[in-house]
């Protein structure tokens, strides 16, 4: 960053006032300060996050569960569906077991 002065006329604080230099003359370079990162990208100083240690999951379109847990909530979801549906024509009568 790079610190301006447009003459006395001109407050930088509110920018305010009559720009009295043009071009500015530069006073000084301002240095910028930035978090030091780990190889992975993600910033090492202060508290270091929970996320970053134990990930909640994964970016990818898919992800591995344990066998039978899909057939599991594919039935769960369709009895709610069959009930939803049982409730309005009363007609159906489905009984559905989980996988062992």
């Amino acid at each position: 960053m790079l610190e301006y002065d447009f003459g006395p006329g001109f407050v930088a604080n509110d920018m305010s006032g009559v720009i009295d230099r043009q071009p500015p003359r530069l006073v000084r370079v301002i240095p910028t300060y930035v978090p030091r990162v780990n190889a992975d990208g993600n910033e090492m100083s202060g508290v270091p996050s929970v996320l970053h240690q134990a990930p909640l999951g994964t970016y990818l379109g898919w992800n591995l569960t344990a066998a039978g847990f899909a057939r599991l909530v594919h039935a769960k979801r369709l009895a709610a569906r069959v009930s939803v549906a049982g409730a309005a024509t009363a007609t159906r009568n489905v009984t559905l077991v989980a996988p062992s």
